[in-house]
């Protein structure tokens, strides 16, 4: 008995660990670049690659909003940011071909492998840095939130935020804010709109920590991004 089998190509790659996007300046497998647009204006991007979830990226955006910031001395900002998916194949549909031989007779079986689609996620978006560092110095003593939440049970709970949750599922989650107000988004834009911003602050001994979540308005608040600073 022969058989004979083409070969199936697989897209090993991407099953390897420790492969997702770094935050780190793009390169081949993501990352983030930026571009100043005014006084203290940015233009931030995110690549990620096929490995590399949308809410990472997110924190990546955040992340490198607040270290241009605070390279120009402000210690906080406000964004308008948007999150695009884009599917792609990483491999082509594949067959393997299985032939059996018995004495003067051959039966060939041949199986398909559907190609491997990818999904690539990418965050993009405006950044004014406000609140300069100074003004943060003379401030009178640390706020405290109304939560009931200690620091470290708010970070375990700002887990289980996602974009669309209500005002009331914020509560249940989080509690009450310290701070709320409305705030105009993405003014130099062709399309501004307007935030309702909640700001929950806790102070973990070394300073204060503010958990900062916007809420877009469309039948109701609901939220549409988050940040610590």
């Amino acid at each position: 008995m022969n058989r004979r089998s083409l070969p199936f190509l697989a897209v090993a790659i991407l099953l390897l660990p420790g492969c997702r996007t770094q935050y780190r300046p793009s390169g081949l497998r993501g990352g983030y670049e930026d571009q100043r647009i005014g006084d203290t204006q940015f233009f931030v991007s995110v690549r990620g690659n096929g490995l590399t979830h949308e809410s990472t990226l997110i924190g990546y955006f955040h992340r490198r909003a607040g270290d241009l910031c605070k390279s120009i001395g402000y210690a906080s900002y406000t964004f308008d940011a948007s999150t695009r998916a884009r599917t792609t194949q990483a491999s082509s549909t594949t067959y393997t071909a299985d032939t059996t031989i018995s004495g003067s007779s051959a039966r060939t079986t041949i199986e398909e492998h559907p190609g491997v689609n990818v999904t690539k996620y990418s965050v993009s978006g405006y950044v004014s840095c406000n609140t300069p560092l100074q003004r943060l110095d003379n401030q009178s003593p640390p706020a405290t939130t109304t939560s009931s939440l200690t620091f470290q049970e708010a970070q375990a709970a700002s887990l289980k935020l996602e974009p669309g949750l209500t005002k009331d599922d914020v509560v249940k989650i989080l509690g009450t804010p310290t701070n709320t107000e409305l705030r105009a988004m993405a003014e130099a834009t062709a399309t501004p709109w307007q935030a309702l911003v909640w700001n929950f602050v806790w102070n973990d001994g070394a300073g204060n920590r503010t958990l900062s979540i916007i809420f877009g308005e469309h039948e109701g608040w609901h939220v549409k991004s988050w940040t610590w600073f």
